[in-house]
Order: structure tokens, then sequence, then C-alpha cells
């Protein structure tokens, strides 16, 4: 009723797994058995492993319809091949499928982004958005803006890809970026574990994907990146900048067919600032490597090691209640830091609710609206294991 719906793995003798999902009904001799096995169960959603050799299918042979079963938006067939040991989905593309690709990549921008406190783009300390644009020689920067930067910058490209024919965005197959000639960051699609999807929000710039709906993808590694889809000689993509000295940076981005783009542009390096004492209230900052613990008002947070990409802002605050939902309203993190482990809030409960049988966790979302946030008791305290950043009541 969920997810793939009905869905159909075949194990092949070359260590690979086909999978196809949102199957409208089976081809008769499987829809037979599955039947069967629903009404042994006594219950549709069944999840079933035959032993080899029990239902054999040949080369070309009819095994189901396409249709629209599961968490789908619309009839289509959703493919897969994995490697079967580890059930690692890897490139389709590598089994010469006959889908036509002569369409090169698409590239939008680049986000030049200032890393360290004394690292600055054109002057400021916030990342730089720059459109980019296709001509007869390949992309450019749009309008040719000039580019200084001082201190440690990283780099991300907005890009996507195509097939002949088809206006459905797709992703690319590799993002390599050269500076000064010298291979500095590969990205490269071959496959991924399914216990590494989580940290694709740490691929991408995850705070304006939230803000703008745009998708960078960075061309350098947060510390607690660990996918595998990476080859980075430099520092995980890391470009220290020097003054007087411009850096040349070249994109090149294929998809899996070979098709492929290029994008060119310089940066010159400038004097880091001096350091100014700050009017700024100091921010006390989460290790991405550490476990931390906060408490205030019997509130409290327990957010385990390894939960961050990157070391975050502590921004904790128990508020009075603005109107919505009961109780205090406490403020976990911010809402556009992407969390990796679940983090364990304890809230107490107010005392009007002591008694509600039908009490739950709430979280407040981007519309001021409340979304179910579950939990459990404990005394008169509220417990809820969650991912997500936000303002938490009942």
């Amino acid at each position: 009723p969920g997810g793939y719906g009905k869905a159909l793995y075949i194990e092949h003798p070359n260590g690979y797994t086909s999978v196809y999902a949102h199957l409208d009904h089976f081809a008769p001799k499987i829809e037979t058995i599955v039947t069967n096995l629903q009404y042994q169960k006594e219950t549709f959603a069944i999840e079933h492993y035959f032993e080899p050799g029990e239902i054999v299918v040949a080369m070309q042979e009819l095994i189901a319809y396409s249709g629209n079963t599961g968490s789908s938006g619309g009839p289509h067939l959703h493919f897969e091949i994995r490697e079967t040991e580890q059930q690692k989905p890897i490139n389709v593309h590598f089994f010469d499928l006959p889908v036509k690709d002569d369409v090169p990549p698409h590239i939008e921008a680049v986000c030049i982004y200032p890393l360290d406190a004394n690292s600055r783009v054109n002057g400021k300390k916030e990342p730089l958005y720059l459109p980019v644009v296709k001509t007869q020689n390949g992309y450019i920067l749009k309008n040719n803006p000039s580019l200084t930067a001082s201190g440690t910058i990283g780099i991300g490209v907005e890009t996507l890809d195509y097939f002949s024919g088809s206006w459905r965005k797709c992703g690319v197959y590799s993002i390599r970026m050269l500076v000064d000639n010298i291979e500095w960051f590969v990205s490269r699609l071959d496959g991924f574990l399914f216990s590494q999807t989580r940290y694709l929000n740490s691929h991408i710039d995850y705070g304006r994907k939230q803000l703008t709906n745009r998708t960078i993808q960075k061309s350098f590694l947060d510390v607690n990146n660990n996918l595998d889809i990476y080859r980075v000689p430099s520092d995980r993509g890391r470009i220290r900048m020097e003054a007087g000295l411009a850096r040349s940076i070249q994109y090149d981005i294929r998809d899996a067919a070979g098709n492929r783009s290029q994008l060119n542009f310089t940066v010159q390096g400038t004097l880091s600032p001096q350091p100014l004492e700050s009017s700024i209230p100091f921010q006390a900052m989460i290790s991405a490597k550490k476990s931390y613990h906060f408490e205030a008002d019997e509130f409290s947070v327990d957010i385990p090691a390894n939960s961050f990409y990157t070391d975050v802002p502590a921004l904790f605050e128990v508020k009075p209640n603005n109107g919505k939902g009961f109780g205090q309203h406490f403020q976990v993190l911010d809402v556009n830091i992407p969390i990796h482990n679940f983090m364990e809030l304890s809230m107490p409960i107010p005392a009007e609710l002591l008694t509600h049988k039908g009490l739950t966790g709430a979280r407040i979302n981007k519309d001021n609206g409340l979304v179910f946030a579950g939990g459990k008791r404990n005394g008169d305290h509220w417990i809820v294991r969650t991912r997500e950043p936000g303002v938490y009541c009942f």
C-alpha cells in the first residue's frame, strides 16, 4: 500500500538484482502465487522472499505490467539494478540500455563560500551566488563579474541533465573541479548505499535548498560527510586564497552517456581583513564530532556525537507561547541545519495537560502551523525523538 507498491526483485546469475516497482500487476504465473500468499497470510500487504529457483524467469519473458501502486505520483516504472550482495543500487546506464542521450548537462550557477572567520568573497562574509549563461564556446559567469576572495573558500555548482526529447530533470553523472589545472575535487555517481542516503544533506547546500529550492552541489566536503562518491586529492576540496595570486577554476561536468559541459572563471586573491572586536554577542558552537547536552527551565536536549556535518550554532531557547499549541515554546537549533542522527528532546508537560489522553508533541512549521512530532510520556515530561530542528510545543 505504501513505498514501492507492488514490486518485483529478480536475482541474476551475474551478481546483480533488478528491481521493478509501482507495478499494476504481475504476469499470470507470478500473480497467482502472490494472490495465494495473500490469502494464506490473510493480508493484502505482504513481503515475501522466495528460495533460489522457486520462481524462474527467462530473458524476454513477460513478468509484470507498469502502474501506479504505492507512493507514486503517476503511472511509471521505477527501475533499479543493484549489486545483490549489498543491495547497492548502481548506475543503470552502465548496462547499455536503449536510452537516447545526446544532451550535455546544463550548468545553472555556481556559489562561492567563505569557510573560516577571516574568509571573504568580494569583501563579504556571505556566500556569493553567481548565475551562469551558455555561449557558443561553453558556459561563463553571467556578466563576467570580477571576483576576489581571501582566506579559505569552497565552491559549489548548480547543474542538471536532460535526455534527448525530454524535459524531465535528471542528475549529472560526474562533477570534476580543477584549480590551476590540478584536479581538486571529483564526485561520480557509480552507485551508492541506502545507508548513506542522508549524507546527501551534506553534499548539497542544505540551507539554500530549504530557503530557495535551489540545489547547489558542494565541491568541498564537510568534516562529517561520509559519502563514498568522491575523489578529493586536496584539502577536502577547500581552496586557500593568497593575496596577489589568481586562482583559475574549471568545472568539467558529464552525464552517463559521456556528454560534457565546461565552465571556467578566475578568482583573485586578496589580503584577509584584520580581525576586529565584534559587537555581536558570542555564539556557542556545537562540534560536529562531539555529543551535546542543553538544559534550561526543565527543558533539555541530548544530541549524540557525529550528528552534524560541520560545527553549528548552539541555538536553544525557551520562549513564551505566542498562541500556537500548548505550553512554552522550545526553540531547538536553526531550522535550516541538517541533522544526521536522532536527538532526544524532553519538555515538561503543562499542568492542564497532565491528565490529557490525546497528548502529543508538535512542531511549528515554516507556515506557522502545527505538525505532528509524536513522542512518549516519561513521568511529568514528554520525550520526543527527532531529526527536525525547529520550535516545539504540545
